[in-house]
């Protein structure tokens, strides 16, 4: 006979998917962090050394000024991270519905963006866009089609 505590211990068993995927965002996060911190560290050196008005780290703000926005989505995935490691069902269902949004919003398509003969995109960065749509795949699918994710966040098959 199951009691109500070894019921609730069966359910909330981790598994290996979760685990991963969650230390993929803590993974995730840590870089950005220190893409974020090199980036600052260059330009506060570029002044300290009162250099030319050219600095590196003002050039890429002017390119992309969501730069900025770094601290905050590695914030975003550690929150992610901890709550898909404590099985909130919460941290599952926006992380699922935010690779989604990034893939709709980026215009993913065989034909366009990732495989496309007119990309005004650097090889590297084409490669690099490649192996984050992947990973964000095999995040996705773990997440939405693993057996056992369901049932860690209390769902029926």
């Amino acid at each position: 006979m199951c009691t109500v505590g070894q019921a609730n211990f069966a359910r909330k068993r981790r598994p290996v998917p979760i685990t991963l995927v969650a230390l993929f965002q803590f993974f995730k996060a840590g870089y950005l962090l220190f893409i974020f911190w090199e980036a600052w560290m260059a330009h506060l050196s570029w002044t300290a050394r009162e250099l030319p008005a050219e600095d590196p780290f003002v050039q890429q703000l002017i390119k992309d000024p969501l730069f900025l926005l770094l601290p905050l989505v590695a914030i975003g995935s550690i929150a992610f991270g901890w709550g898909l490691w404590q099985l909130q069902k919460w941290a599952r269902n926006y992380l699922m519905f935010l690779i989604a949004f990034g893939w709709a919003e980026g215009g993913f398509s065989f034909n366009n963006y990732l495989f496309g003969g007119n990309l005004i995109m650097p090889v590297w960065q084409r490669r690099t866009t490649l192996c984050v749509f992947l990973l964000d795949l095999f995040v996705f699918c773990c997440l939405a089609f693993y057996p056992e994710v369901g049932k860690a966040f209390g769902e029926r098959d």
